[in-house]
């Protein structure tokens, strides 16, 4: 499949299904084609930084599947739908729907009635989204529906996680997309950051408690949970997976997106033999692989 998802041919299957999605929608919106609430609901439930985009990306060029951002990331922002909406779903009376009445957001627009060719409605949800006293509703709801089913995706080496995240934050850089007819070329070399052993320990520990408590909270759902290292040991077989878990029928899946950084750990982390050393009696010293 890595040969595969960025060759000419897969792109260009995946312009045409956005585009057969904006028009049947349109169409659909219109009242020109049969509408449907008899699709699967789902969340991609994680963390920043443990592959949700790449995961998204996949799932999100599939024909029968319908997979939004974050959608409650920033309340002030534009609402990340990732594929084609009308107008009237990005406008600031929709924004101020999200933001005053989340409930009603999610049961009037993101889980409104679709094209009857999608099999399955969602969206990314991070363990830290939707926490303030207006929005943790959406807590609520997605628990008391247990039809809607969960993507559950961890990462288990979580220095990575931290690492990711401190990079992406230094050079403002999250996602790097390859363009169609363009050659991508390899990412340049990154000066290596110090990371603080306390500050890794905080982030482990709250990486490990936010599991065990939505492992628990969903307990009543149909819930899939996905370790990132073993999806890309075998990405075709976890998105076939993915894709029936979901009512699709498995198709050639694609992404756009770019590995940010190849180096190795200890090529990025300064400090990388001295944390290995503190950590090397501890439950996470096999997080510490050059």
């Amino acid at each position: 499949m890595e040969d595969q998802e960025g060759s000419l041919g897969l792109e260009l299957i995946d312009k045409y299904r956005k585009l057969k999605f904006a028009a049947s929608s349109w169409a659909a919106d219109r009242g020109i084609l049969p509408q449907s609430r008899e699709y699967q609901k789902f969340i991609v439930l994680t963390r920043p930084r443990s592959g949700s985009n790449l995961i998204g990306d996949y799932l999100g060029s599939s024909s029968q599947i319908a997979l939004s951002g974050e959608i409650f990331q920033n309340l002030k922002k534009r609402i990340i739908w990732n594929y084609w909406q009308p107008q009237k779903y990005k406008s600031p009376e929709t924004l101020a729907l999200r933001r005053d009445h989340p409930i009603r957001f999610l049961e009037d627009i993101v889980f409104r009635p679709y094209p009857v060719h999608l099999q399955a409605v969602g969206f990314k949800l991070f363990y830290s989204q939707a926490r303030s006293p207006r929005q943790d509703v959406v807590w609520d709801y997605l628990k008391s529906d247990s039809t809607i089913k969960v993507i559950h995706l961890i990462r288990h080496n979580l220095l990575k996680v931290y690492l990711s995240r401190q990079l992406a934050t230094k050079n403002k850089s999250f996602i790097q997309r390859r363009r169609l007819f363009s050659r991508s070329e390899p990412a340049p070399a990154q000066a290596p950051i110090r990371l603080s052993y306390e500050n890794c320990v905080e982030e482990f520990e709250k990486s490990i408690l936010w599991q065990q408590e939505m492992r628990t909270f969903f307990s009543d759902h149909v819930v899939e949970e996905v370790v990132y290292e073993d999806f890309l040991k075998d990405k075709k077989s976890t998105l076939d997976n993915l894709q029936l878990f979901l009512g699709a029928r498995p198709e050639r899946l694609r992404t756009s997106l770019l590995r940010q950084s190849k180096q190795s750990l200890a090529d990025s982390i300064e400090n990388y033999w001295e944390l290995k050393e503190k950590f090397s009696d501890t439950p996470w010293a096999d997080f510490f692989t050059i």
